[in-house]
């Protein structure tokens, strides 16, 4: 089997482990098993007969998800596969799911590939062994190298921009470094247009000092925030899964946003971020745990490609002449007609097109 066809039916086996992973085994709270009489307010007896139905609702709305989203229905194979068809292509991806992350029983070592393992023990080391691609990144510069207003290092930010697409948010400061950004009680804050963060589990994962903690919400609004932090923290790496609920993406009229803060456990208010990623789906893709316990990224940020996506939200110009006014005219294509100013950088005076968010 050729590599390529290998990588296809890999993504095919994610796929259905993903969706396996929604079978109900047991309902959290069955009604069988309550009294005949239960001791309960009319409010918990309503829960109750609710519970079995909602965990449905959740299940089936995560399916829809799945189907529809990244990893969906467009990697359930429609042309044909020499070897495969309607009768042994089912049985022969579900044989093919434990290959993943398959162990020898005898050494408790990987099956190597040429043995039809992939010679890894997780997902991220199956990635890169099979050079799969990885998820999309939705942040923007997550590894803070844009810096076209030349933020200088080792300067503490209370609040406003740090570097392009990063802000500065809370209580504490931030310190922009040429390691990463240091959060010290305080958090950093990147936003999109709403819509953009759906409905579904989402992981952030960070190459850092300590575990991490997150919040979502739509910007403005109190009343839609959901919050996590990891538990995983090891030799730099953190991870955490967190859900989006229909009802939030829902919320056409404010902007997402997400807040990322560092804690190493040394300072349990500070901690360095390096990189990080923001993936839809239950895990990570940003990096595997090599055999010394350190970590190896698994994806590789294009310098030309970040300040793109960077300056789709704010551009310099040396000239007032050289600025166009519409963002239809800028390049690249900038998210809005931008609002013009100038900025001094150093001893030089620069003109501002400026649609951030």
């Amino acid at each position: 089997m050729d590599n390529l066809l290998y990588q296809t039916i890999i993504r095919k086996v994610v796929f259905i482990i993903t969706l396996k992973e929604q079978k109900i085994q047991n309902w959290s709270a069955p009604v069988i098993k309550l009294e005949d009489k239960p001791r309960l307010t009319a409010s918990e007896l309503k829960t109750c007969f609710d519970s079995n139905s909602n965990e449905l609702k959740d299940k089936l709305n995560n399916i829809i998800d799945i189907l529809s989203g990244e990893m969906g229905a467009e990697n359930i194979a429609t042309q044909p596969i020499a070897g495969y068809n309607s009768q042994n292509v089912q049985q022969s991806l579900e044989d093919l799911a434990d290959t993943i992350t398959k162990v020898d029983p005898y050494i408790g070592q990987p099956v190597a590939i040429s043995q039809g393992g992939t010679g890894a023990k997780d997902i991220p080391n199956a990635l890169y062994n099979l050079g799969c691609g990885v998820r999309r990144n939705y942040f923007d510069n997550p590894d803070f190298k844009i810096n076209q207003t030349k933020t200088e290092y080792n300067v503490q930010i209370s609040s406003g921009k740090i570097i392009d697409r990063w802000y500065s948010e809370g209580i504490g400061n931030c310190e922009y470094t040429k390691d990463g950004i240091i959060t010290n009680g305080q958090y950093l804050r990147q936003m999109w247009s709403s819509g953009t963060i759906t409905a579904g589990k989402w992981t952030i994962s960070a190459l850092c000092s300590g575990n991490i903690t997150i919040q979502f919400g739509k910007y403005g609004h109190i009343d839609t925030v959901v919050k996590a932090t990891s538990d995983d923290y090891s030799n730099g790496f953190a991870s955490v899964t967190f859900e989006v609920s229909k009802e939030f993406e829902n919320i056409s009229d404010y902007t997402d946003y997400i807040y990322i803060g560092c804690f190493d456990g040394l300072d349990t208010s500070k901690g360095i971020i390096n990189y990080v990623k923001l993936e839809k789906g239950e895990t990570q893709t940003l990096a595997r745990k090599l055999e010394d316990g350190s970590w190896e990224l698994l994806e590789k940020p294009d310098c030309v490609t970040e300040l793109a996506k960077c300056q789709h939200y704010y551009q310099l110009y040396s000239g007032a002449e050289l600025r166009p006014a519409k963002a239809i005219d800028c390049r690249p294509q900038m998210r809005i007609d931008p609002t013009q100013t100038t900025i001094m950088i150093g001893d030089v005076n620069y003109y501002v097109n400026d649609a951030q968010l």
